[in-house]
């Protein structure tokens, strides 16, 4: 049984940016609180300047706290990679500002350690990066974490940040399914399973030691760091685990098959798709089989799926078509242009009109 899913990236697709306040609002708007935003932190200089092709952010600390540099990626919507060299001048102070992290309830975290000691807290469960190639961890909230570095400790570490839609875009775009481990993170309760040590293997030691040698800018540096996040994402679905074994359930080829009949129905009516209760019947399956399965080996709920086909017709009626937005709403199956104008900048953070303009 495969559970990949290649769907054909939208043409054009890649992001551009004309501001690093548009690319600061897209990161906080998908990564953290309402009414929190990292960048307030005090942690940070103004950002020093963006990558040519607007996917990427090169900040200075603020000097009464670190010396050195963060970059900041955005290689896919929900997914933002920020590699790290600093040394600590206030050590103190850094751990105060570390217990007033809040971030995405959501998202998960996967810290590849390069140089240098820091000891992370996550519950009752303390990690020292020394030790550690690195951790995968349900991003932190308040008082379940925070971490300890030493002042002049030079530190070289890359955080990488995804969010559920941030998996499926990469699922949409590599043909890789969401990570069950990510899911034991972010669902289990027990505080063992805060935070998932990654192996130290030869395969995740050649892929860590890559992440701090991409190109600073342009097409290649974001072709490659997005071959990366497929490759972490492929050996982190190897990883096992406890909490992944729990939710790892056997799905009988029986069902596969009528899941994949399922799928065509809805790959053939992006426009009109049946309902849950419809396509259950079409090809034999009770509602729970039918959307616990699909999510299981496909990685995208029903409606989900359905939403995605949607979308991507309408970009491509807007790129290769003079149709108007009323019109191309309407090939889609929607009677009201508002509501796709809606639904596509949720998924695609641009108005169907700015499409035209790319």
């Amino acid at each position: 049984m495969t559970r990949s899913d290649i769907r054909p990236s939208v043409a054009g697709d890649m992001e551009s940016f004309d501001d690093v306040d548009t690319f600061r609002q897209r990161i906080h708007a998908e990564h953290s609180a309402p009414g929190f935003d990292v960048f307030d932190l005090g942690l940070f200089a103004p950002p020093d300047g963006m990558a040519a092709d607007g996917t990427a952010m090169h900040m200075g600390f603020n000097p009464r706290l670190l010396s050195g540099e963060l970059q900041v990626f955005r290689p896919y919507a929900g997914v933002v990679v920020c590699t790290m060299d600093f040394t600590a001048n206030d050590a103190e102070a850094l751990h105060q500002i570390s217990k007033s992290l809040i971030s995405s309830q959501r998202a998960v975290s996967v810290r590849l350690f390069h140089l240098g000691k820091i000891l992370f807290r996550f519950g009752q469960q303390t990690y020292d990066s020394e030790e550690l190639l690195g951790l995968a961890s349900h991003v932190p909230l308040g008082d379940h974490f925070d971490y300890r570095v030493r002042k002049g400790e030079r530190v070289q570490l890359t955080n990488i940040i995804i969010t559920e839609e941030g998996e499926r875009e990469i699922w949409h775009r590599l043909g890789i399914p969401p990570c069950p481990l990510f899911d034991a993170l972010r669902t289990n309760e027990d505080p063992a399973f805060l935070a998932q040590p990654l192996p130290n293997t030869e395969a995740f030691q050649l892929l860590a030691a890559s992440f701090m040698h991409l190109p600073r800018s342009g097409f290649a540096q974001n072709a490659l760091l997005r071959l990366k996040l497929g490759e972490l994402l492929c050996l982190l679905g190897e990883v096992d685990t406890a909490a992944h074994n729990a939710l790892a359930e056997y799905v009988p080829f029986s069902e596969v098959r009528k899941l994949s009949q399922a799928r065509a129905i809805l790959n053939e009516s992006s426009e009109h798709p049946p309902s849950i209760a419809e396509l259950g019947a079409m090809v034999g399956l009770n509602r729970r089989k039918l959307t616990e399965g699909f999510k299981k080996v496909f990685g995208d709920t029903v409606a989900g799926y359905a939403l995605e086909l949607r979308m991507r017709k309408g970009y491509q009626l807007l790129r290769e078509t003079n149709l108007s937005v009323a019109e191309v709403a309407e090939q889609c199956g929607y009677e009201h242009a508002n509501n796709f104008t809606l639904a596509f900048r949720r998924r695609f953070a641009t108005r169907p009109s700015q499409v035209r303009q790319i």
